[in-house]
């Protein structure tokens, strides 16, 4: 089921884990350590705004911090999700153009539902699920823009929010993505947060990024 919603964001590569991923060596990939190193770092302030968010938003204090920068293809990515899951798609302006994907494991999402008077969904996500899970993808988009100032000017639009994953389309199955994954620990739940973009995304800017 995919919601709209009106918001205003871009995003991004080497695993920290030794689990092998795969992507397609035809198609763009990033092998350059400083630019990889470079989005780490980038990645390591958006880590930092989110713990402080996610704090404001479900009040006892939550623990953020990167837990991979890794590459894949998108097909594997999208098999990798839960269903139903907690992803938002969202349109980028920047220079690569093109779309990107971010995702709330269900533990984190339910935790970020923890409002007094509000229920955790029972099945499919209601209105007021929706409208709350939006709030904290604002500002999530808005700190992925921020951090991303020094080096490139990026705006996320038409976001919509989406529960199956077979439904969100912004990379053809054999295109590598950058996946950049953040542990999130709340008081009672943990689980990770996900940001999926194309590579070629990426490209135009990765020069920038280097040592």
């Amino acid at each position: 089921m995919t919601n709209s919603v009106t918001f205003e964001g871009i995003l991004p590569l080497k695993s920290r884990t030794e689990t092998k991923r795969a992507i397609n060596p035809e198609g763009s990939h990033v092998d350059d350590k400083g630019q990889q190193r470079g989005l780490e770092r980038l990645h390591k302030t958006l880590a930092k705004q989110m713990h402080e968010h996610y704090t404001e938003i479900n009040g006892p204090v939550a623990d953020v911090d990167i837990a991979f920068v890794d590459q894949t293809t998108y097909a594997e990515f999208i098999a990798s999700l839960s269903t139903p899951s907690a992803s938002f798609t969202f349109e980028v302006e920047a220079p690569g153009g093109g779309a990107a994907i971010l995702d709330y494991s269900l533990p984190i999402a339910y935790g970020i539902l923890e409002y007094p008077g509000v229920d955790k969904p029972d099945g499919q996500m209601e209105a007021k699920h929706r409208e709350i899970l939006g709030k904290a993808f604002k500002r999530d988009l808005a700190s992925i823009e921020s951090i991303w100032s020094s080096v490139v000017d990026i705006k996320g639009s038409n976001a919509q929010f989406e529960t199956n994953p077979e439904y969100m389309k912004i990379a053809e199955g054999g295109d590598n993505v950058a996946l950049i994954g953040f542990e999130v620990h709340f008081p009672h739940a943990s689980g990770r947060t996900i940001l999926c973009y194309p590579i070629s995304l990426l490209e135009p800017v990765l020069p920038k990024l280097a040592d």
